[in-house]
């Protein structure tokens, strides 16, 4: 890639991080998720692994886009790979804000869950259990596959383990809290949408 393209790529990539360390830190609407009951499990050990993951996750970009060769690499950079990766993240980044809006103020951050006060089926959710989850997870693997960095890449192999960690124990007290839930998880899948679940969603617009 030239110069150029690999600083508009960096650009691309900071407008994305900034968009969700802003959802992330700093929506005023964050705050409500106080206000309800904490859920039974919580994954407290999603504080250290964002402390890791977020400034890693930024390290590696660097090095990779603006000051290339420091860090290992498991494919070559080219054209092709930036813009699926970018495609991908793009779509994670869509995907994030949707279900995020979709919450409103039953939103709340893995480290410190929260019991919502109604289970979410409308929109995103109605095609898959944990859109936010699936949305980091693209955003992640997206800059893997655009910088070709192992660092991102590690990143996103631990991030999926620790969602996975996560949906067990929050379904868990989803379960015993809602007794509908189980239908609700018998037609969704966590992670990925069914295609059944697309055509309704599809249908539903």
């Amino acid at each position: 890639m030239s110069d150029l393209a690999r600083l508009c790529l960096a650009l691309a990539y900071a407008a994305i991080f900034a968009t969700l360390l802003w959802h992330y830190h700093w929506d005023a609407r964050n705050a409500a998720h106080a206000d309800r009951p904490p859920a039974p499990a919580s994954l407290r050990a999603f504080t250290w692994v964002y402390r890791w993951l977020q400034p890693a996750s930024a390290l590696a970009l660097v090095d990779a886009l603006l000051w290339p060769g420091l860090l290992p690499r498991l494919l070559a950079p080219s054209a092709a790979g930036a813009a699926e990766g970018l495609a991908l993240s793009s779509a994670g980044l869509w995907l994030f804000v949707a279900a995020k809006r979709e919450l409103g103020l039953d939103y709340s951050p893995c480290d410190d869950a929260r019991l919502p006060r109604a289970i979410v089926r409308r929109g995103v959710y109605s095609a898959v259990r944990h859109p936010i989850y699936a949305a980091n997870l693209l955003v992640l693997l997206g800059a893997a596959v655009a910088t070709g960095s192992a660092v991102l890449a590690a990143n996103w192999v631990l991030l999926l383990g620790c969602y996975l960690a996560s949906i067990r124990l929050e379904e868990r007290s989803l379960r015993a809290g809602f007794p509908d839930y189980r239908d609700y998880q018998a037609r969704t899948w966590a992670l990925l949408p069914r295609p059944a679940a697309l055509l309704r969603a599809w249908l539903a617009r």
